[in-house]
This record gives C-alpha cells, structure tokens and sequence, in this order.
C-alpha cells in the first residue's frame, strides 16, 4: 500500500491504494510505468535488469549513455507540476545547490532536462511529456528496507549510524536554512560504500545516508507558521528511530544486550524529539548524535560513561538537560538558590515545578546518584572526598525520564499498567548502573552482596511474561538484562501487560531491594527523580492520574517529581479526585517563579548568574573567547545609564538614536528560558565573527 498520483491525472487521483489500483478516470494502474518502462529516454537506455521505483508524483530508473556509468532518472509529468502549481526550476536549482554544497547527505544531480517519454503499453504506445532529473547512481537501499516489513534486517551497530546520519542531515539542511518536509522512507537510501571508501570515522563505516528527492523542500523564512511546518523532519527521524530500534530486537537472547545500550540510546533521542517537536531547536542534533556514539563506544569497551570529560562543541549544547548524563550536571549546573538542593531532598514526595526552561531538569538530576558521584576536579576534589559526600547523604537518588510513560504514534494505546511497567524497568536498570558506579568509585567488587536472582525474581514478579535466565549473572550483565527487558517493554505490541503490583507496593518492594544489595545504602532512603511529568508527553488528564499514583507516603522511598506550571498542576493541587494535599502528602518547589523573581529583582544577582552559566559552559569549550567574562565581551551598561542615553538622543535621527546596550540588557531579555539566554550570546557571538570575517 501507499499513496500515487496517476501519470495522466495526477490532480484528480492522490490515493492509499497499491500501485495496481486503476485510475478511475483513464483506466491505468498507478504502477504502469513500473511494469512498462521505457526502452530509453533521450540518450539514456534504460536498465532493465534494475527495478525501478516509483514514489508519490514520479518513477525512478537506472539507465545510461554508451560507455558511461549507470545513473538514475526522475522522471515526473509536467502536468502535474501545473496541477499542484509547483516550480520545476526552483526544484531543480536548488537540488543542484545544496547536493553541490552537501554531498555527504544529498545525492549529488547531474543534469535536468525535459522529454516527451513514451511508455510501451500493450493498448499502444503512450507518450507523455515529462520532467527529467539526472542523478548520481548510488548503490544500496531505501531506507524503507530497514524498517518493519523491509527485506534488511538491521544490527544495534547499523541502526546506530543511521540514526546519526538522518539527524546529520537533517542538521546540514537546517544550516542551509531549508525544511525537507518530505523524508519518507522511499526518499532517502542507504548507501552499501565499497571497501575503499568506508567511513573511518563512523560507527557502521559500510552505510552512509543521502536524500535523494528535494520536491518538498523550501527555504525557512522565521515565521512561527514556517516553524511548525519544519517540525515534519525531526517527526519522520523520531518514528524512523523507534520503528529500527524496535526491528532490531531480539527477544529470545541475552546476547542482544550489547546492542541494547545502543538501541535504548536511539530510543531516548527519539522520544525526547517526539516530545512537542515545534519546541525543539535543530542546533540540538548534535547532541543527539553524541548521546548515540557515546553509547556505542560504552556498550564496545570496557571504560566507564561517567569517566569522559564534558566537551562542548557549541555554547548552547545540552540546554536541553534531558540530553544531559547526570555525572556532567554538576560541570554545568548553577544554582538559581542554594537552598533548592536541600529543599527538594527533603523526605517525601516533591513537586518539583516551573515553566520550560527554568532548569528543573539540571535541578532534579543534581541529586541523582551519578550527579552526587562525580568527582569534581575544577574544585579539586579527591576520591576520598566523593566518598564522603555520599557517605553523608541521608538518600540514594535515581533518575529517569517521563518519556518513558509517553504515548507513541506508532503504538495502539497503552494502559496506566503498561506504562508503569516501563518505567519500572528504566529504574531497574537505573539501580544497576548506580551500583557499578560506586563499584567503579570504590575499587572494590559490591557484587558478593548482589543477588542477581532476587533482581530477576521481582521483576518476574512485577511484570509479568519478562525474558527469564536462569544463568548467573555479573553487575554488568544484570544491567544488560534490563536494557534487554525495557526495550523488549517498549516494542512489544501487547498493550495489556503491564505492571502487576500496585505501583507504591512494586516500588517499595525495589527500594527495599536497592538498599539490601548495597550495604553503603542499607539505611538510606531511596528517592525516583522522575522529569517533566507534564503534557508534554501524556494527557493533562494522564498527568493527575500519574501525580496521585507517585505520591505515596513511605519509610523507604519517595517520588521526586517535575512538572511545567501549566494549568494542569493547578487543576491537581485543587482536585478533590486526586485527595492529595499539598503540605501534608507533598510538598511543591517552584523554580520557575524563583527564577522569575531573582531575574526581575536585584540587577547584580541576575547579571551574575546569567554570567556564571556562560563561563561554567565556556569553560568547556576550546575557543578562548568563551572564558572571557561577558561582560567584557559584549560591554556593559547600566539599565538606568541607557535609559538616560536614550533620553538624551530623543529628537535625533532614528540612524543617530542607536544605544548599544551591552551584557545586562541581553540578561533582561531573559524571562524564565535559560536557554533563549545561552542561545543568544552564542549568535551573538557567532554575528560578530561573521562581521569580522567579511571585512
């Protein structure tokens, strides 16, 4: 099935139908020039060995001249350029463009012509007058072939690089400024490369992805309209990303959990894109791309994530802190107020809210386990002083994403007991890595006081129909064996499975066994930082469902929760339904409103802060520029000076009332989003080399 345009009606037929569907209006099926392609077209003879492909508007053949290599032909009727009122030079000249300047994502065009093409039908010849692209011929698949029901069945390693490839193109193209609008699976392939061309660099250096149909694709012009109509490519990459995660399970072995630390990491960009696309800043993508590799060279070699140093290739890399490993929160992380730390580990449940951008996310993960672990190095900490730091906390905290509970396009709906079971497998797992941390810290084996059995029992007991081993397994297994479990969870297409336990008894039940397997935590309180529980992801209605099943009252542990301050909140506080009450079952942090208030108040307090956000990234760039202090950067005024400035030019000419603010302007401009803030100082910064670079 999919949807074609008939050749000779192409603005009466856009249907779901197979290609051997007739046209209602000339009789033809939409497949004809599949079945009857032409024995040549201008000077090129076509392949008839080759099965060409047809897509939405057009046929795709290989042909070629005498003597010379094999290329492709596009081939589309001029009619229906003139039914949809689309501009064949605009298309062709910018597909000639951008292949020019972005070979490595696009396939390069050679030459564009048009041709009355005559198709042998066994009715009799038919001719008609078409438009021609000539493209490089490049050897290998579509990409349709890798997703479910395809005829590639791909490895953790090959999902892994093509998911780093559609987010690389996906970049290139926002660089350029331009919206693909149109990455389905038959307009981009996935290129077998010979021997001799193989990617050095590249987690699977036999593939590399190209578009190679630019149809749909136009230029950005700023407008929020524009914005919302761009958000269809990170919207094809996201479900892309699940669909080949989920082909490349296996279900029947543990082998598969090497590649499950890969296929989970591809998982996770997903979702987070899936997130509300239309928020998301393209600039993130490499980020993405980072957190797929990072996770590849982790699940090949025997060193430690938390032990690679923080580098950032722009400024504003991981504004997004969901993107963020929690060892690298504290390298990055500035206090809005110190107390908030202490506020929010307080015992119990905790609301933690604010609107979007605030921090929550960096503020919640500063209490994950791997946070707290860190060995800060700029302030000269030894391992013996990490050691106390954690020997002093009263809790033992554990991260994990709401995106886990988010309902996905490419699923049939999902029950609350389902999605409890996903993320009670993601805290399972989140569990094991804390404790080859502290192995990793102490230099010492914990896994004598690890029963690996007692893990795989409550699970079994938590949830139902879980892949079973009755082998031994080391810490670094058992951590495989949840990835395996989760993604299994996350791709099963049984809706009905699902958690098995009330939710407050299956977590206590997990905290109780945290804390018996670790005797660094036998009296520490077990604390499940769960980020942007808002909608977002879920339901409003999802939200206050969620809300009440995680605020429970416990000796051994507590939800630690993040929310947008949206009116959803509101509705929870004052629900009779929810019989929650704030103070006595939870208590409520709200970042955004301090953040607010601090921004709005004290000039001094903002500049500082908004400047030691700057530096503390800076400081993990190479470029010198960004150690430099902002406010010698940019320059710096007083709000009250440049009022009185513009007082005192009022009667010029608007050309002579220019006021150059300086850096405590461009702090103002901040109303709650950091990283508006971060992403501005970067172009900024990025504005006045382009300047100087001109000159």
């Amino acid at each position: 099935m999919g949807a074609f345009t008939c050749f000779l009606h192409p603005e009466r037929n856009l249907l779901d139908r197979p290609v051997q569907t007739p046209c209602p209006h000339c009789g033809l099926p939409f497949g004809f020039p599949l079945d009857f392609p032409p024995a040549a077209v201008g000077k090129f003879k076509i392949d008839v060995n080759w099965k060409p492909r047809r897509g939405l508007y057009g046929v795709a053949y290989r042909a070629a001249k005498q003597n010379f290599p094999y290329q492709i032909l596009k081939i589309t009727p001029k009619a229906l350029y003139e039914a949809f009122d689309k501009n064949w030079g605009e298309e062709v000249a910018l597909h000639a463009q951008l292949s020019a300047e972005l070979p490595d994502v696009i396939v390069p065009m050679i030459d564009a012509f048009d041709e009355v093409i005559e198709f042998p039908l066994p009715t009799g010849a038919l001719r008609i007058d078409c438009y021609v692209q000539v493209l490089t011929f490049v050897d290998g698949e579509l990409l349709q072939e890798h997703l479910p029901g395809g005829n590639q069945k791909p490895s953790g390693k090959t999902v892994a690089q093509i998911a780093i490839d559609l987010l690389a193109l996906v970049g290139a193209l926002d660089q350029k400024n331009i919206f693909h609008n149109d990455l389905h699976g038959q307009n981009v392939i996935v290129e077998r490369l010979a021997p001799n061309l193989r990617r050095l660099d590249a987690i699977d250096g036999s593939i590399r992805v190209r578009a190679i149909d630019l149809g749909c694709a136009r230029s950005k012009t700023g407008s929020r309209s524009d914005e919302a109509y761009g958000t269809g490519d990170l919207t094809y990459v996201a479900t892309y990303l699940r669909l080949m995660s989920k082909e490349a399970v296996n279900a029947d072995t543990l082998e598969a959990g090497r590649d499950s630390n890969v296929l989970l990491a591809v998982r996770e960009v997903a979702d987070v894109i899936s997130g509300q696309p239309e928020k998301h800043r393209m600039g993130e993508v490499t980020t993405y791309q980072r957190l797929i590799s990072t996770a590849y060279r982790a699940a090949s070699t025997e060193w430690k994530p938390w032990s690679t140093p923080l580098q950032l290739g722009n400024l504003d890399d991981y504004y997004n802190a969901q993107t963020l490993h929690s060892w690298h929160v504290p390298e990055l992380i500035v206090a809005v107020d110190p107390k908030h730390e202490s506020l929010l580990a307080r015992p119990g449940p905790v609301v933690l809210a604010g609107m979007r951008g605030c921090g929550k996310t960096m503020l919640l993960r500063s209490l994950d386990f791997h946070a707290r672990a860190h060995r800060r190095i700029a302030e000269r900490e030894t391992a013996q002083d990490v050691l106390t730091r954690l020997e002093s906390d009263t809790y033992v905290a554990l991260f994990a994403s709401a995106t886990k509970l988010m309902e996905r396009p490419d699923e049939a709906q999902a029950s609350l007991d389902n999605r409890l079971a996903r993320l009670f497998i993601a805290y399972c797992r989140a569990s094991v890595r804390a404790m080859l941390h502290l192995e990793d810290i102490k230099n010492q084996s914990i896994v004598p006081h690890v029963n690996t059995g007692e893990w795989r029992e409550l699970l079994a007991r938590a949830v139902p129909g879980t892949p079973g081993t009755n082998a031994p397994l080391t810490l670094d297994e058992l951590e495989h064996y949840f990835e395996h479990a989760l993604l299994i969870a996350l791709s099963s297409q049984d809706k009905s499975a699902g958690l098995n336990m009330r939710a407050s008894e299956a977590f206590e039940a997990l905290a109780r066994l945290i804390r018996k397997s670790v005797p660094d935590w036998q009296h520490k309180v077990v604390y499940f930082l769960l980020d942007d529980v808002s909608s977002r992801y879920i339901t409003p209605d999802d939200v206050q469902r969620l809300m009440s099943v995680f605020i429970f009252q416990s000796e051994v542990c507590a939800f630690k929760l993040s929310t947008e301050k949206q009116s959803e909140l509101f509705d929870f506080a004052n629900s009779a339904k929810s019989r929650k009450s704030l103070g006595r079952d939870y208590e409520l942090l709200d970042l955004g409103e301090d953040l607010y208030e601090m921004m709005q108040g004290r000039e001094t307090e903002s500049v500082k802060f908004i400047s030691n956000v700057l530096l503390r990234r800076g400081a993990r760039m190479h470029e010198a520029k960004y150690q430099v202090k902002p406010q010698v950067v940019l320059s710096d005024c007083s709000l009250v000076r440049i009022a009185k400035e513009i007082v005192r030019t009022e009667g010029r000419k608007a050309e002579d009332r220019i006021v150059y603010a300086g850096f405590t302007a461009m702090v103002q401009c901040c109303v709650g989003d950091i990283g508006d803030i971060i992403k501005l100082y970067e172009n900024m910064l990025r504005s006045v080399e382009g300047r100087r670079a001109s000159r």
